[in-house]
């Protein structure tokens, strides 16, 4: 009999997790598993999850905890006899959380994504040390995110499990023929593009990369930075680029779904992140052949080897950042680096850390 697996996430936005549950709507092991994947509210990538290859049902409510939402879901639970509840994200393991104390058969698999600077206070870390209990397996996505919740949620080490974020390696390569792509974006072939995808919000560092454009608009006449993603700063940084004297420089894109043809546009994939669970958007800039530059910090360490694959600069120093940036765009590009790149990048094919989640989903039910 097929086991019955049930994913919450709460999809407002259209960032790594809810990338990472569309892969796994696709590719899981029909044979072995019935999959549900439920959202607790509408988001961007809506469509596509109700479009996919599994069960979707949107509980659509905003509010942070709804006694609606968790009537429905409970419901739901009931409904189609589900045997294991996997959980992405703080409200989603809420709730997860009150599933397993409504129905205790369940169980209950939770997935954490990153290392949150607001989740080192102490009440914070014992709310996810108490939701956390009723959990049979705690996946982390990456090793910096073990360490982390085993210091700041005092969670033992022996009860979390690493299995890396992964990429749908179909759906990122090279690009050739960007005329038309080009052409609306006001790109010419003589410019030097540099991109950033992700949520516009303070732990993207959003604000250190227009500073280095600032630094470099001079320096290279032809620079074009394309800011892809929606989040709450989005005004603020907006504003900002006015403050600099650079909106000429820079394109807000807001949500896009064309992210393979966008990497093949840029020069440069910038990650400037203050914090950083894993980093995807390295990888799939990586298997679009596109230069990466990161912070130095956990997360983003585990995919750039500074001058091997990538580089690394300080977090928070436009200074240095500005410094690498210009280097590349003066140098010719490398051939070996962007070779080591895409080989880095095949080793987080989802398709291949989707077989440890599933295997972490029989060994817990067995």
């Amino acid at each position: 009999m097929k086991k019955r697996i049930l994913v919450l996430i709460t999809t407002e936005a259209a960032g790594g997790a809810e990338r990472i549950i569309l892969a796994q709507m696709k590719y899981f092991n029909k044979n072995k598993f019935e999959l549900h994947v439920v959202t607790l509210e509408k988001g961007y990538l809506e469509s596509a999850f109700s479009n996919n290859h599994a069960h979707y049902f949107c509980l659509d409510s905003k509010r942070e905890i709804s006694l609606t939402a968790i009537k429905k879901l409970l419901w739901y639970v009931r409904k189609y006899k589900i045997d294991l509840v996997h959980t992405h994200l703080y409200r989603p393991d809420i709730y997860g959380f009150i599933i397993k104390l409504m129905i205790p058969r369940i169980k209950l698999i939770t997935t954490k994504h990153n290392t949150n600077n607001f989740r080192k206070k102490i009440y914070w870390g014992l709310l996810d040390k108490i939701l956390s209990i009723p959990a049979s397996q705690i996946i982390a996505v990456s090793q910096s995110v073990k360490k982390f919740i085993s210091k700041y949620e005092f969670i033992p080490l022996e009860r979390i499990k690493v299995i890396y974020h992964g990429v749908d390696i179909s759906k990122f390569k090279r690009k050739i023929n960007l005329t038309r792509l080009s052409k609306q974006l006001g790109i010419k072939n003589k410019d030097f593009v540099i991109g950033i995808v992700g949520r516009i919000s303070e732990q993207k560092g959003h604000k250190y990369l227009f500073e280095a454009v600032a630094q470099l608009k001079n320096k290279i006449p032809c620079i074009r930075l394309l800011v892809i993603g929606v989040g709450e700063l989005k005004e603020e940084m907006e504003q900002y680029t006015r403050d600099l004297c650079i909106t000429d420089s820079v394109t807000f894109l807001g949500f896009r779904s064309d992210l393979a043809e966008l990497y093949s546009l840029m020069d440069v994939l910038c990650l400037p992140s203050i914090f950083e669970g894993l980093g995807l958007v390295l990888i799939e800039a990586m298997l679009c052949n596109t230069i990466t530059v990161g912070a130095k910090i956990h997360g983003i360490e585990e995919i750039i080897s500074d001058g091997v694959n990538g580089f690394l600069f300080p977090p928070r120093d436009s200074n240095v950042l500005a410094k690498i940036i210009y280097r590349i765009y003066q140098s010719n590009f490398d051939k070996k680096l962007i070779s080591r790149a895409k080989l880095t990048a095949l080793q987080f094919d989802f398709k291949k850390n989707l077989k440890n989640i599933e295997k972490l989903y029989l060994d817990t039910l067995s």
